[in-house]
């Protein structure tokens, strides 16, 4: 069974990926994510309270990483809306947090039951 590590970064193992790609303010709203799960992953160390706080970095930092990764689907408009969002959370950890966890109730819980309604029809 794999078990999710919270004590080492996982979106640094995106640099060798789509990250490399990234434009430069796509680069700049990562590296604030990156920053703030880093933060989260030594405090976790330390105390595995952290352990939402490093759940919502990877959230916030994933979705960016998947919507600039499908963008040619998407467009540009979906991932340049998270590189907004990521660079006026006034670039602290405390913002990335909050914008992970909003991400996660409004975003993911809605494609969570967008999916599951979709295969119960």
């Amino acid at each position: 069974m794999n078990q999710t590590q919270y004590d080492v970064s996982a979106l640094s193992g995106f640099q060798t990926g789509v990250q490399s790609e990234f434009q430069p303010n796509h680069a700049s709203a990562y590296q604030i994510a990156l920053n703030a799960e880093v933060d989260a992953v030594e405090r976790y160390k330390h105390n595995p309270s952290a352990q939402l706080d490093v759940v919502r970095a990877r959230v916030a930092g994933g979705l960016l990483v998947e919507l600039y990764a499908r963008r040619n689907r998407f467009g540009d408009v979906a991932a340049s809306s998270v590189v907004r969002d990521l660079t006026s959370a006034n670039r602290s950890e405390r913002g990335v947090y909050e914008l992970g966890q909003y991400y996660q109730d409004k975003v993911i819980r809605a494609c969570t039951l967008l999916c599951s309604s979709h295969f119960l029809s």
